[in-house]
């Protein structure tokens, strides 16, 4: 009865807002008016739960990447605030590592994370002795060097080239900088911490950023070793 009440109560809707060509056509004969009826409000159903479906789904993959965004930022931030005593004027990071550098006190700050906290150290410019960029092959244990190692000394600089077969797939992506008189004797900071193919755009924003401070940490030895010469 309920079911028959509330067709009753469509037809009137309906014999409002359709067309009289099309509404005549729906009435042809009160059985085939109502198995076109029934049709239209089953398919109308199951649009809306389709759309339905959709939208929950939508809403659960963004739930999930925007708590990802979230704890990317905060592992960031606290990376940064980290290092904030130095005032750097040159700064990078992400949610592994800070980078920071003060051009004016000559010092160069780097932080990591350590079971969920941050670990900063603070050095001069003159305990830098080698910079490196190493990338580790996906399909290898041992990493494979790219780019240029700069060793500065007592009046020394070496330059080397590592030309070891690239894998097609990288894992990962640090910049080694060693350090004189120090413990640890030289630090990672992780620019790609996740395995990506070489020709996809995640691998060209690291590799970009980790040439980058390459160049940058570089120039900072050539002027040490300027200085020590003079």
């Amino acid at each position: 009865m309920r079911i028959w009440n509330y067709y009753n109560f469509v037809i009137l809707v309906l014999e409002k807002e359709i067309p009289t060509p099309l509404w005549g056509f729906l009435k042809m004969g009160e059985e085939s008016g109502k198995i076109i009826l029934k049709e239209l409000i089953y398919l109308y159903v199951f649009l809306a739960f389709l759309l339905a479906a959709a939208f929950i789904g939508y809403m659960l993959f963004n739930n999930k990447n925007m708590r990802s965004y979230n704890h990317y930022m905060k592992r960031k931030k606290k990376l940064e605030e980290s290092i904030s005593s130095i005032d750097a004027s040159q700064l990078y990071s992400n949610q592994n590592v800070a980078l920071g550098i003060n051009g004016k006190d000559k010092k160069l700050a780097i932080s990591t994370m350590k079971n969920g906290i941050p670990v900063p150290i603070v050095f001069g410019y003159e305990d830098i002795v080698a910079c490196e960029i190493v990338e580790y092959g996906a399909d290898k244990s041992v990493a494979a060097a790219k780019g240029k190692r700069v060793t500065a000394g007592l009046g020394d600089s070496v330059g080397q080239v590592f030309g070891q077969k690239e894998a097609e797939r990288i894992s990962r992506i640090d910049l080694k900088i060693s350090l004189a008189n120090s413990e640890p004797s030289y630090v990672l900071a992780n620019f790609l911490f996740w395995e990506v193919s070489k020709d996809s755009e995640e691998y060209e924003v690291a590799s970009e950023a980790v040439a980058k401070w390459h160049g940058i940490i570089e120039k900072i030895i050539s002027k040490q070793k300027a200085n020590l010469d003079r």
